[in-house]
């Protein structure tokens, strides 16, 4: 069977104490083991900044520079863990069928289940425990109410928003993250609050993530 549920790759490196390393972020890791990724100037912190001049400026060429930067995020991980079961001291896996959690509460399932959970008495310390998030960010599920905006139906500028690459089920194939997108205003229904300023919207092909705002994503002056 295949794995159910998801594990901490750097937890499983660092407890099974096979490099001779004081920090295990994913990049040092495959560097010490001789992976070599496309874009070596990109990392988490770079990354954001990049995806939003890229969906701004419709840069096709940047975007597929992002894509080739998220496939050797997950690649590596594979890298790392063939390589360390390479060697004698291969990758201990014991440790992770007993640790193993489920995937993380979407946004929407944090907001339903601390508003459960503060009705029926739990304090917000042990909410916060409970669903892996901190005591500020239970306060702040208590104030949403993303089961509003399901549903309706809304209007955006389809020039600032981001296509998601989700499918609508019949229209055909998924799109992908970068294609030009016509500019004027489009019409859609909400299907899903991911963030607490930040929708995906269903039209008639595509799902689109959009920001709160009024629904309309402008770019900031440093990337006009």
């Amino acid at each position: 069977g295949g794995l159910v549920g998801w594990f901490d790759l750097q937890s499983a490196v660092k407890k099974s104490d096979i490099l001779p390393l004081e920090h295990f972020s994913l990049g040092k890791v495959a560097d010490h083991l001789g992976y070599k990724p496309r874009h070596p100037g990109l990392n988490g912190s770079s990354v954001p900044r990049e995806y939003e001049r890229v969906v701004c400026q419709r840069d096709e060429a940047g975007a597929k520079i992002l894509r080739e930067y998220g496939e050797d995020d997950v690649r590596v991980m594979q890298w790392i863990v063939s390589a360390l079961d390479g060697t004698e001291d291969h990758l201990d896996r014991s440790w992770m069928a007993s640790e193993r959690t489920p995937p993380p509460l979407s946004f929407e399932e944090q907001c339903v289940l601390a508003k459960y959970h503060y009705a029926h008495g739990m304090s917000k310390l042990r909410i916060a425990d409970r669903l892996g998030i901190s005591k500020q960010y239970v306060n702040a599920r208590l104030q949403e109410k993303p089961q509003e905006w399901k549903g309706r139906k809304v209007s955006f500028e389809s020039g600032y928003a981001i296509q998601t690459g989700i499918p609508v089920e019949g229209a055909g194939s998924e799109c992908d993250f970068g294609a030009r997108i016509k500019d004027g205003v489009t019409h859609g229904v909400v299907i899903e609050q991911v963030t607490k300023k930040a929708f995906r919207v269903r039209t008639d092909e595509v799902v689109f993530q959009v920001h709160k705002d009024h629904l309309n994503r402008v770019c900031s002056a440093s990337h006009a």
